[in-house]
C-alpha cells in the first residue's frame, strides 16, 4: 500500500498481484501511469494527481483491473496523453469520483470485450480533446 508520497514513476500490477493507491502524486511517465495486467489490480483509495504528462494514465490489459469508486482526480496545468484511459483484451476500469483540470489527446479506447465503467457519467467523463472509442466487444458504461 502506498500512501501520501510523490511518485516519479509509474505503479504497474503484474500477475494476479494487487496494489493500493493512496494519495499519490504522478510526474511525467514514458509510458502508463498506473497500469494492471496479467490479472494484477489496482485500486485507488485515496486522491490522485496529475504534474506530468504520460502515453496513457490508465492502461488495464490481459485480464487487469483498476478501480476507483469516489475519490477525486486533479490534472495540474494541461496535461498530455495519447489516452487517458485504456481497457483491452478482457480487462476492467471502474473509475468515478471528479476529475478535474484539461487534457489534450484521446479520452478512452475499450477492446478485446473490456470494459470502462465510468459510473453512469457519460463518454465526456476522461479529461482530453479526443473522444473516446469502442472496439471489437468493448464497452464504455
Amino acid at each position: 500500500k502506498w500512501n501520501n508520497e510523490r511518485y516519479i514513476l509509474y505503479k504497474q500490477a503484474y500477475d494476479d498481484i494487487t496494489i493500493y493507491l493512496e494519495s499519490v502524486t504522478f510526474g511525467a511517465v514514458g509510458g502508463s501511469a498506473i497500469s494492471a495486467r496479467h490479472g494484477g489490480k489496482v485500486f485507488v483509495e485515496g486522491d490522485i494527481t496529475i504534474t506530468g504528462n504520460c502515453a496513457t494514465f490508465f492502461s488495464a490489459y490481459r485480464n487487469g483491473a483498476i478501480y476507483n469508486i469516489a475519490n477525486s482526480t486533479t490534472l495540474s496545468g494541461t496535461r498530455e496523453f495519447t489516452t487517458f484511459a485504456k481497457a483491452e483484451t478482457n480487462s476492467y476500469i471502474q473509475y468515478g469520483g471528479s476529475i478535474t483540470g484539461s487534457a489534450t489527446g484521446k479520452r478512452y479506447i475499450v477492446t478485446g470485450n473490456s470494459v470502462i465503467n465510468a459510473l453512469g457519467a457519460g463518454v465526456t467523463y476522461f479529461p482530453g480533446d479526443v473522444e473516446g472509442t469502442t472496439a471489437t466487444g468493448g464497452q464504455y458504461l
